[in-house]
């Protein structure tokens, strides 16, 4: 969450996980950090990597991208997920 508050820095690709550990105090789920990454600026592509595509969906206008991490019929699997990154990210390689 820190990089957020250091608008120096702008990643290229920030992922971000729908529901995290509710046990750990330190975790903030990832919608809550949407409009944060938004601000970095256009060039910044954001992921949403999640197992509740539904609420996902509510954001499909804010994000590049939704990654549902088992749906009914496969897992996200290592492979996939990198190809479907390589869509986002080398295109803005080449800018």
């Amino acid at each position: 969450m820190a990089l957020f508050d250091n608008y120096s820095i702008k990643p290229r690709l920030v992922l971000l996980d729908i529901a995290l550990n509710p046990l750990d105090s330190n975790n903030v789920d990832g919608l809550s950090l949407i409009n944060k990454a938004k601000a970095l600026g256009d060039n910044t592509k954001i992921v949403i990597l999640t197992g509740y595509k539904e609420t996902a969906k509510l954001y499909k206008n804010d994000v590049a991208l939704i990654l549902e991490k088992v749906s009914k019929e496969k897992a996200l699997t290592k492979s996939s997920f990198l190809e479907q990154l390589k869509t986002l990210i080398i295109p803005s390689c080449i800018e």
